[in-house]
């Protein structure tokens, strides 16, 4: 049973894609890197979900292709309502939804409406890369059925409300966009803006606040 088990993952149901997928990360970490450090130009990075590249600057134009999460692609062009015009690794040009990007290499060319998405030289903010964690002073403001008792906090919506826009549960991989003052709701009224993969639909990017009591570096 144990060479049978070894034989399926050898196979490829197991340690070849296994293999094959640590293979794609090292590799779109180098793209990444070299993108952000080498290459001298201005680079948006896919979030942790695809996105398409449209041939016009609307998304009734026809699609291209999808870019899969982590991939660096040239920013050659911004146009109106946030899209670029971007280049990919292999040649492949077209129009992207800017907002959903994050920015690294030459982020002083980033427009006013999207200068809050580079991730490099940062000094505004404690970390770029986060994760949500419990906060130790406070009871837990809530706890959703499906996560199976793991705490949660409210994504808070723009105006810093008391209307929640998701669940977050601990354990979340965040990105760390802005920075401002809120509610005390945890002690220092310090909340971070913070991008992540939508809970309840993991195809989507959602964004909101947190208080930053309950995110800690990654």
């Amino acid at each position: 049973m144990m060479w049978l088990a070894f034989t399926r993952g050898y196979n490829g149901t197991g340690v070849a894609e296994q293999y094959e997928s640590i293979i794609r990360n090292y590799e779109v970490a180098f793209e990444r890197l070299y993108a952000c450090w080498v290459d001298g130009g201005l680079f948006a990075i896919v979030p942790p979900v695809e996105l398409t590249l449209f041939a016009e600057p609307a998304i009734s134009s026809s699609t291209l292709r999808k870019f899969s999460p982590g991939r660096a692609v040239r920013v050659d062009e911004f146009g109106a309502e946030q899209w670029i015009r971007v280049t990919g690794r292999g040649g492949e040009e077209g129009w992207m939804r800017g907002q959903y990007m994050t920015y690294c290499g030459d982020v002083a060319r980033l427009p006013e409406d999207l200068a809050y998405r580079s991730v490099q030289g940062r000094d505004d903010l404690p970390f770029v890369r986060g994760v949500v964690v419990p906060e130790a002073s406070q009871a837990v403001q809530q706890v959703a059925p499906q996560t199976q008792d793991l705490p949660t906090y409210s994504l808070i919506y723009p105006d810093l409300d008391a209307e929640a826009i998701r669940p977050v549960v601990v354990g979340t991989q965040v990105t760390v966009l802005r920075v401002a003052e809120g509610p005390p709701t945890f002690g220092s009224g310090q909340w971070l803006w913070v991008s992540l993969i939508d809970p309840f639909a993991e195809a989507q990017i959602v964004e909101g606040w947190l208080p930053v009591e309950v995110i800690a570096p990654r």
